[in-house]
This record gives C-alpha cells, sequence and structure tokens, in this order.
C-alpha cells in the first residue's frame, strides 16, 4: 500500500531535511490501520479512528488519547504560514521550517526544523491566540511518539505538561489510546514517561530566556531582524507593564486558574478563593482558601484573609449562586474595607438581552429580561464602589478545546438559525485580556470582551468542528445576524480579532 501521508510530507521537505525514521513507521501504521481522511485533495492522518472518537465524545470523557492531525500543505501555502508567523519572509525561515501537523483545536502546528548542524529536530509553533508555546518538541522522534502516548489531550499546552494527563478532576477525561500506546512499546522496545516535562521543556512565545533551547534562540533571532525590517511584524515578548505585587482572585476554576498561572509566572503573589481543594491544588504555589458561598453567610469578613492585597478579581459565573447580586455586593464591601485599590469584575454580556440588535458599552441593558436584570444588579455594585479604579469586563461565550459548547449546540442545531451572529471569547483571549487590565489600572471602565469579525453561528460551528474532528452540526435557515456585540475601544484589538470567518 502507498504511504500517501509520508509522499505528501516528503514532496514538500527543506533541502537537507530527513522525515525521522520513527515517523515514517508511524505514517505506515496509520495508512496500514485506515485512521485516515481525505479532504480537497490533502490526506489527515490520525491516531484513532475519527468516527470511532465522535460518537465517544460527551460533554465529561472521549476515547481516543491525544488528538493530533497529520498533513501536508503545498510549499506554496507553508512558506505563507511561516512568513506570517514570523512577520518576515526570509529564506533563512522558509528553508528551515516544515510544518507537518496540527496540535491543536487553537491552530498550534507541529513542525521539522533543520537546526545549524544539518539535523532535523521536531518543534512546536503555538498559535498565539491560544498556546503560546514556542520550542522544541522532542529531539528525536522516538520521543515525539513517546510524548504521544503520554495521553494529554492535546500537547500544545505548557500548563499541562508538567501535570499527568486527566489531573483535573472536572475537566474532559481522555481515555487512553491502548492500541497506539502497545504498537509504539512494542515496535521501538522503549518506555513512557508520565509527564511530558520530561521530554519537553516549554517555553513561551516571546521569552528571552531560550532555556538551552536551540531552536527558540533562533525564532528569536529571527524574530529580531523581522523587527528591524518590519517593527509591527512577528510575535513579541509580552510589553505590558509588570502586574501588580499581589492579586486576590475570587473563583479558581475556568478562568481562575490559568490566570494565577500567568500572573504568578511575571511575579506577581496570588492568593484564591474556591468551593473546594482537589489534589490537584495541593503543591500550588498560590495562596489557597475556600469556602462554599451558597452555605456561608455573606459578609465581608469572609474575604479578611485578602487584607492589604491591591488588586482584587472576582470569575464567579453568576448561575452557580443563588443570590449572585448579594454576594458581588458583599465582595465589594468586602474590598473597600481591606484596602484593594482596584477591582476587576468579569461580566457577561447577557446584560444586552437577546433582541436582536448591535450593542456596544453606550447600548442600554435589556431590563426586562430577567438574566440581564440579574447581571446588571450585580454590576451595580461595583459601580457604586469606592475603590479607586474599577473594571467591569463583559465577556462573550467562553470556549476552548477543553470546554467547548459544540456538543451542547449540535443537540439543539435543528432550532437554532445558521445565519445568526456569534459573541464567543476563547479562554486564553480573556486570560491575556484579565491579565493585561491586571497591569494597567485606569479610573473606572467598562468593556465587552468579545472576538471579532463576528462569523455566523453555521460558519463558527464548521469550522470548530473541522479542528476537533466532530461532526458539523446542520442548523436551520433563515433568520437575521441577531445580537452582535462590539466595544468601542481599542485597547484589546490585537487580543480579540480573528481571522475573518463571517458568512
Amino acid at each position: 500500500m502507498e504511504n500517501i501521508l509520508l509522499r505528501q510530507l516528503e514532496n514538500v521537505l527543506c533541502e537537507g531535511m530527513k522525515v525521522p525514521e520513527e515517523l515514517r513507521r508511524l505514517y505506515q501504521w496509520i495508512e496500514d490501520n485506515g485512521f485516515y481522511e481525505d479532504r480537497e485533495g490533502i490526506r489527515y492522518g490520525y491516531l484513532y479512528p475519527q468516527q470511532a472518537l465522535r460518537d465517544s465524545w460527551t460533554d465529561t470523557e472521549r476515547k481516543g488519547g491525544t488528538i493530533i492531525s497529520f498533513y501536508a500543505d503545498s510549499r506554496e501555502e507553508q512558506d505563507e504560514t511561516v512568513t506570517r508567523y514570523y512577520g518576515n519572509k526570509d529564506e533563512e525561515i522558509s528553508s528551515r521550517l516544515c510544518i507537518f501537523s496540527q496540535t491543536g483545536a487553537d491552530g498550534s502546528m507541529g513542525a521539522l526544523w533543520l537546526d545549524d548542524e544539518g539535523e532535523t529536530r521536531i518543534v512546536h509553533l503555538g498559535s498565539g491566540s491560544g498556546s503560546t508555546m514556542l520550542c522544541t518538541l522532542a529531539q528525536n522522534g522516538l520521543d515525539f511518539l513517546r510524548l504521544l502516548v503520554i495521553g494529554y489531550d492535546e500537547i500544545c499546552w505548557d500548563s499541562e505538561l508538567p501535570l499527568p494527563p486527566n489531573h483535573d478532576e472536572e475537566g474532559l477525561f481522555v481515555k487512553p489510546n491502548l492500541p497506539f500506546r502497545t504498537w509504539v512499546e512494542n515496535t521501538f522496545r522503549t518506555t513512557i514517561p508520565e509527564l511530558g516535562t520530561e521530554i519537553v521543556t516549554p517555553v513561551r512565545m516571546g521569552e528571552q530566556k531560550s532555556k538551552g533551547d536551540l531552536f527558540v534562540e533562533w525564532s528569536n533571532k529571527v524574530v529580531r531582524q523581522s523587527m528591524v525590517e518590519n517593527p509591527a511584524g512577528g510575535f513579541q515578548p509580552e510589553t505590558a507593564p509588570s502586574p501588580p505585587a499581589a492579586c486576590a482572585i475570587l473563583g479558581f476554576g475556568y478562568l481562575g486558574r490559568p490566570l494565577a498561572e500567568r500572573l504568578y509566572q511575571h511575579g506577581c503573589r496570588v492568593s484564591a478563593l474556591k468551593r473546594r481543594l482537589t489534589s490537584d491544588d495541593i503543591n500550588l504555589p498560590i495562596g489557597l482558601h475556600t469556602a462554599d458561598l451558597n452555605q456561608t453567610p455573606l459578609s465581608d469578613g469572609l474575604f479578611a484573609c485578602w487584607q492589604g492585597i491591591p488588586t482584587w478579581i472576582c470569575l464567579l459565573p453568576s448561575s452557580a449562586f443563588a443570590d449572585y447580586p448579594a454576594l458581588i455586593a458583599a465582595w465589594v464591601a468586602a474590598a473597600e474595607r481591606y484596602g484593594a485599590e482596584h477591582l476587576i469584575f468579569t461580566g457577561s454580556i447577557g446584560v444586552y438581552g437577546r433582541q436582536e440588535r448591535v450593542c456596544d458599552e453606550d447600548s442600554p441593558p435589556d431590563d426586562g429580561d430577567e438574566k440581564a436584570a440579574r447581571l446588571l444588579a450585580a454590576e451595580q455594585a461595583v459601580r457604586a464602589s469606592s475603590v479607586a479604579a474599577t473594571d467591569i469586563l463583559r465577556l462573550g461565550g467562553l470556549y476552548d478545546a477543553e470546554r467547548h459548547p459544540l456538543a451542547t449546540v449540535a443537540k439543539n442545531a435543528g432550532r437554532l438559525k445558521g445565519g445568526e451572529a456569534v459573541n464567543m471569547l476563547h479562554r486564553d483571549r480573556a486570560v491575556s485580556a484579565l491579565f493585561q487590565t491586571a497591569c494597567t489600572p485606569d479610573g473606572h471602565r467598562l468593556r465587552n470582551l468579545v472576538e471579532t469579525p463576528h462569523p455566523s453561528r453555521r460558519s463558527f460551528y464548521a469550522a470548530e468542528a473541522a479542528k476537533l474532528g466532530l461532526p458539523v452540526p446542520q442548523f436551520a435557515e433563515g433568520g437575521g445576524r441577531g445580537r452582535t456585540v462590539q466595544t468601542r475601544y481599542g485597547e484589546f484589538s490585537a487580543i480579540l480579532q480573528l481571522a475573518d470567518t463571517a458568512g
């Protein structure tokens, strides 16, 4: 049987580049097992039969081990991709990089890189809008296979690699890909590490410390050259001011944990309050406190542990609390009493209701909608605060590969209008905006955080389904654009901007 996957890759290799033998054998294993799909003249290879993976996927678990797709675009498309990535059209870049896989639903990529000694390495290019991991992924083909066997949902997230798969008891449970593991162990007579960091030393885009990673040093060099020729080009180190000395986070979950990690990595001392501790919390360098806010009497004394902390952040979902406005009022009162200097409150674009219209920060809330009225009452407690700096961030619908609304939407797709606009916000974009806000207190601000431009529901979920290897929902026809939420302010434009997928 012809190995089409391998032929596609060999046709676009850079001069002097070699496909690692282990990758060749992996491609043959994929072909022999029929784990591939042909779309628009390109073959995509997988580690698990895609229909079986799709059928197994629920809100809480799925089969298939690590999700990754293997493919090879044309050389021209490869060159365009790396040119956009590095902000520089340079033979030095295109002659040394060959993309061969998609490592995450955010658009992160695995590539072959030709090092200064003429050796072929496997490297990772984070999307920037999601994963920011840019580093050598494996020194050789065997280590790459061993990394895939460990069983992470995706291998693009640097925060996950120091931890075992399925460490988050509340996250999606990924069942191991046992046939793939058995094949790797038996074929190569090797062992499988428990943690990704036994193979990968993660580095983030823009980090000046390479951690001895030659690919990172090379990437930083070509980006510096790009910025000489084109100051707006290439991935750039974070230029935001330093974060506050300390932050207190109310709600240590979907948004709170990655935000805490980002703040801590930048030298901020973090304290947080969550409902209960889990085994994942034991070794975190974060001051954690526990309280069930639906069972604990609401008073500002509940937050006395945060006395003297300058920045307070509230990330609680309104739906989880019986009297959400009263809880936010107690949080605000405590912030005033214990010396907070900056409040950051994550609200929701739900304040605008569901009527078809275009909304920005000057648009009136829909006070006839019960949910909107509840959200607005919580916001008003923040507005009435005497704290010197306050930020109310109205978030769009949150999503990422770990907790994607696609499965829920698919169940109701038949009654949803495909032409209506979506108002979404990737979790990593939300974290970046929150981090930037914490770094830049400035009076009293209200901002909408929604990705732009606004794709239609049909085009958004079709693109997301393709990334995740899931069936495309079939939406009802007709309907207008529905509610579209925009912002009048440009502070987060770089964070919120998407490729134009509207339609």
